[in-house]
């Protein structure tokens, strides 16, 4: 049919929820930031320790060790976060596992608010539904 009716768009009020979208997506920068860091770091060093073992050897084919992360990069060496009021005050955390902690728990709570806004929510068909019972 020409006259139908293709889309029908509902306000309905998801502040809340944008907020803790942007939050979220603001930790996923600041994680890919510090991720970053650590593997430029970890690449720098290797670059160093390889430097240097290629000097000790004198042109002998000797294999690397593999190094962990960890080994590459200590704690100590990585981006802080601040887990406190504003990032201002409070305790200085490792912000790769900060960051990955608050995406998770953003993500129950936009989750959260997902269903509540869905089950707010009434179709169409749900109101023919109900209108057709009584």
């Amino acid at each position: 049919m020409p006259s139908a009716i293709d889309h029908i768009w509902l306000y309905r009020n998801t502040r809340e929820l944008n907020r803790l979208y942007k939050k979220r997506e603001d930790a996923c920068e600041m994680l890919e930031k510090a991720v970053t860091e650590v593997l430029k770091l970890a690449s720098r060093e290797y670059r160093h320790l390889h430097k240097k073992h290629k000097k000790d050897i004198e042109g002998a084919s000797v294999v690397i060790p593999l190094l962990t992360l960890e080994e590459l990069v200590p704690l100590a060496k990585r981006l802080k976060h601040k887990a406190g009021f504003l990032s201002m005050c409070g305790m200085e955390v490792d912000m790769i596992e900060w960051c990955a902690e608050e995406i998770g728990r953003l993500n129950r709570e936009i989750d959260e608010w997902r269903k509540m806004l869905s089950r707010k929510t009434k179709f169409l068909h749900e109101l023919c539904l109900s209108a057709v019972q009584e």
